[in-house]
C-alpha cells in the first residue's frame, strides 16, 4: 500500500513540475518572456504558456532561456 501511495505522489509531483516548466511570465514593457524565477524580472504582469507568449510576439529571454 505504501509503495502505491508513494508512486502516486511521485507522479503528481512530476506532473506539477512538467506543468510549471511550460509557464512563463511577461513584464509590462518588455518584449521577452521569462521563467518565473529569472533574475532579470523584478515584477511580472502576466503568467502564460510559452505558446501564448510566442503568439503574442514575445521572444525568449537570453538569460533564463525558457
Amino acid at each position: 500500500m505504501r509503495r502505491k501511495l508513494a508512486a502516486v505522489i511521485m507522479l503528481l509531483v512530476m506532473a506539477g513540475v512538467a506543468w510549471a516548466a511550460d509557464m512563463v511570465v511577461i513584464t509590462a514593457k518588455g518584449k521577452k518572456y521569462h521563467r518565473p524565477n529569472c533574475r532579470t524580472v523584478k515584477q511580472f504582469v502576466k503568467e502564460l504558456t510559452v505558446d501564448e507568449a510566442r503568439q503574442l510576439g514575445y521572444k525568449p529571454c537570453k538569460v533564463c532561456k525558457p
